[in-house]
């Protein structure tokens, strides 16, 4: 349950910067999110079922850009 919400929230993450920038209406960000709800399901239902080996990170890679990105001096979305 929790990869599905997390995956959802990925989607929902890109969905919303899409609607942000003026690419998606509001009502077209739902539908999308709609259509990718089923390969949600079925990509945490994989990970659920997956061997712990099979499963890799990036979460440093991650982090590193994570950490130039609030070095920036301009952000697309900023808060």
């Amino acid at each position: 349950v929790s990869a599905e919400a997390h995956l959802h929230a990925f989607v929902a993450n890109g969905v919303s910067a899409a609607i942000r920038l003026g690419m998606l209406g509001q009502t077209d960000g739902q539908h999308v999110l709609h259509a990718c709800e089923a390969a949600v399901i079925a990509a945490a239902d994989a990970a659920s079922r997956a061997e712990p080996a099979s499963l890799g990170t990036a979460s440093l890679a991650l982090d590193l850009f994570a950490l130039a990105h609030e070095t920036q001096t301009t952000r697309l979305f900023r808060s």
